[in-house]
Parts: C-alpha cells; structure tokens; sequence
C-alpha cells in the first residue's frame, strides 16, 4: 500500500492557524512564508471537495488581507525598510484558482435533424454569433461548418453548437424547438441563448503572433512567491488587467493586422521558420515542405496537444487525488509520477501529430521533451519534489513563452511588427549565453 506523506486538509488547517494567529508584532518571517505556501499549494485540493472548509479559508484569508492593508500600508512598509527591519511576508494572499475540467457542455445526438430545423436554427444563431466574429462571413462559415447537436425532450428539440471564434474562446449556442405531429417544428424564440467562454490564459495563437507560439503551460502560472521574480509579478499584473479590459473586437484587430502581415511578409516569414526550426532540432529543413498556414496549426496543435493538456492533466491529478504516488512519502517518487502522467500524455498526441504532421515529427519530439522539463520545474514547489535541471534549449523556450505572452499583451494597443517578433525569438535560441530570466527562475526553483 503506498504510503502517503501527508493528508492535504490537514496541512491546510495548520497553515490556516498560523494564518489566523497573526500579529503584526510577531517576527514569524519564515513560519508565514511556509504557511503561505502550503495554503497555496492545499486550497484547491480542500476546496475541490468540501465547501464549508473553502468557505472558512477564504473568510480567514479576507480577514488578514484586510489586517495586511491595515498594518502594513505603502507608507509604514517604507518606514520599516529604512529602519531595517523590512520583511518580504507581510503581504497580501492571493487564493489560486481550482483547476476545473473544460467547460463544454456536451450533448448526444439522438435523432436525425431535418433541413428545416437546421435552416431555422442557422439563421438564429447567427444573429447571435455575428458580432463576435471578425466578419459576418466568417461567422457564417464556421457556423455552417460546425455539427449541430440535438437533444430530444417530451414536447421539444434542443439543438446546440459549440463554436470557437479563436483560441481560448467557447461559444455554445442553443435553441428549442416545439415538435408537431402533423407540421414542421417551430423554433421557440425566447429559447435561443449564446453562452460565451472568454479565453482565460491571454496567450497568443500561432496566428496571433508570427505563426510561431509555445503555449502558456510554459509560464510558471503557479508559482508560489511570484514577488521574488518581479518581472513574472509585473507580467501577471498585465496579464490580469488586460483579461478585464480586452474584448473580442481587440483580439480580431490584432487578427487582422497579423494576417496583412503574413501576406505582404510570407517568403521572409518562411525563411525565417526555417532558421527558427534550425535553431530547435539542429536539422535543416527546405521550404517546399511546409507553408505558413501548415505551419501555424502545428504550433497551436503542439500548444494544446503536448503542453497544455499534459499539464492540465497533471494538475488535476494532484487536485483531485487521482494518483496516490503524486503522494508518496518519497519525493523522488513524486516526481517519478509526475513524469509518467506527462510522457504518457505527450506520447499519445506525438501518434496523432505524427499522422497529422509527418515532416514536423522530430520538430515535435524536441519540443515536447523540452516542454515536459519546464513543466516538471514549475510543479516541482506544487507537488513537493526537487525541480529537475533543465536544458539550455528548455531555458530559451520558458524565456520565448515569457515574452511571447508580453509581446502579445502590448500589441493588442501598439502592434509589435511581425518580424522584429520573428528576429527577437531567433536571437534568444541562437545565443550562445543564457538568458537572464530563465536563470533567476532556475535559481527561485533551486530554493531548499
């Protein structure tokens, strides 16, 4: 039976009593640091399942951030600093988020549906789509080429589609009908709703940015002490701030301007992926092969396929308890499990890239051993095991990701041109030195 090396709820509750017998008089630095951690790293395994303890951790939470905003103001912070007795604790918590399953709502076909229906409900969705698409074109296409899903009821049909205007965003669309034994069914006007899914993670799509994107998995999103790195703080800042201001009509702006770019740019662009692949799987690679389209759906299938749901596997698991050695009392079997969930996540989408994109195959397997590292690295403080010592290649990629989502921040108000993009993400992998960023979260994950 595998030993387990702690049970979570009870960790949380003793980080909580630290928590709840604060002082500000009391000198306990490194007691709050701890149980600021484990609060972190606990709250959404409790949370997942018992509401009444989520409730009382974020009561107790709310309480000291109040008390920190009390005590401890911008002014009294500075007093303390001159008088020497400055401390990085006494700041506010910040509660992580539960990671949740995708929220798409899926619904069995269970009947055939008739041309009438599909017509009917094609023109109200969309009058409800169209504005959040670039076009009303497009709109009309993707709803034309996206199945509709039925449910059938006792007196009525739903009918639903599940749409994505562009990465990161869901849209489902449903409608009722009232069904007839001798007519056609009527669609019940009232009925047709649009449920939108905004993208959560800001990050770019390969045809966001230069045809060329990593994937926010890469981004150290659960770090613990995030003020340690100021440059991940301020950028998280950014990112937070943009998530509130940013519409749909902003990212398709952006859309447009990437697309003039790609046209008017396209051999440059191509000459320089082809550097760029270089750079990554030391092999050359000839242009007739592959085409700035072919090649952007790779990188966002690379994105989704071998970073993100690897990682989003990874973490449910820990969240959910799913796999007792992510448990285990020994830390090198921890890690041993980490690993295993990834590689084994990553060596079923490489199958399916392998048949969707033969001639990127070993362009796949590089990036997802490198992607395998940097996420172990940022799990490492989450899960509890020593971070792994991670490739020179593996550091350039966390600094590209890093800056791939602030170049993506900025242009949304001042578009960065495409190939002074391009030329930034060939300079950070040819350099022979390391860079700077990758090296301070290199030192903050080698912590003890």
């Amino acid at each position: 039976m595998t030993k387990t090396i702690f049970d979570p709820e009870k960790r949380l509750k003793k980080a909580l009593k630290t928590i709840e017998d604060y002082h500000p008089k009391n000198g306990l630095a490194n007691t709050l640091l701890r149980a600021t951690d484990d609060i972190k790293r606990f709250y959404p395994i409790v949370a997942s399942q018992n509401q009444d303890f989520k409730t009382k951790v974020e009561k107790v939470i709310l309480k000291y951030n109040t008390l920190i905003d009390q005590k401890h103001g911008p002014l009294k912070r500075l007093l303390r600093w001159f008088k020497g007795f400055f401390t990085p604790t006494k700041k506010k918590i910040t509660l992580p988020p539960i990671p949740q399953k995708p929220k798409l709502e899926d619904v069995v076909t269970s009947h055939a549906i008739s041309i009438k229906e599909k017509d009917a409900f094609y023109m109200k969705a969309l009058s409800l789509l169209h504005k959040h698409y670039p076009s009303f074109d497009q709109a009309k296409i993707s709803i034309k080429n996206t199945p509709i899903h039925s449910q059938m009821l006792p007196e009525t049909t739903i009918l639903s589609q599940t749409l994505s205007p562009f990465p990161g965003m869901t849209l489902i669309v449903k409608g009722a009908f009232k069904r007839s034994k001798t007519g056609a069914p009527m669609p019940i006007s009232h009925s047709f709703k649009i449920k939108a899914f905004p993208r959560e993670n800001l990050f770019p799509s390969a045809k966001e940015h230069t045809g060329f994107t990593l994937s926010s998995a890469l981004i150290p999103c659960q770090i613990l002490r995030d003020d340690q790195i100021p440059f991940l703080q301020h950028l998280f800042e950014k990112r937070n701030e943009a998530a509130k201001t940013l519409s749909s009509k902003d990212f398709f702006k952006l859309q447009r301007v990437r697309q003039d770019e790609f046209k008017h740019h396209e051999e440059d662009l191509l000459k320089k992926h082809l550097t760029l692949i270089c750079l990554l799987t030391g092999e050359k690679m000839h242009g007739d092969n592959v085409n700035l389209n072919d090649l952007a759906n790779f990188y966002d299938a690379i994105s989704l396929q071998l970073f993100q749901k690897p990682y989003h596997d990874l973490l449910m698991q820990w969240t959910h308890q799913q796999s007792p050695d992510l448990f285990n009392a020994d830390a090198k079997m921890r890690k041993k499990a980490a690993q295993n969930t990834l590689e084994n996540a990553q060596q079923t989408a490489l199958k399916k890239l392998r048949d969707d994109f033969p001639s990127l195959q070993p362009l796949a397997i590089t990036l997802a051993q490198a992607g395998r590292e940097i996420i172990l690295q940022h799990l490492s403080e989450i899960i509890g095991f020593q971070a792994p010592i991670i490739s020179s290649l593996s550091k350039k990629m966390q600094t590209l990701a890093l800056f791939q989502l602030q170049n993506f921040i900025e242009s949304q108000t001042h578009p960065i041109p495409v190939l002074s993009l391009m030329e930034q993400d060939i300079h950070i992998l040819s350099s022979l030195e390391i860079p700077p960023l990758a090296k301070r979260i290199e030192e903050y994950y080698s912590r003890p």
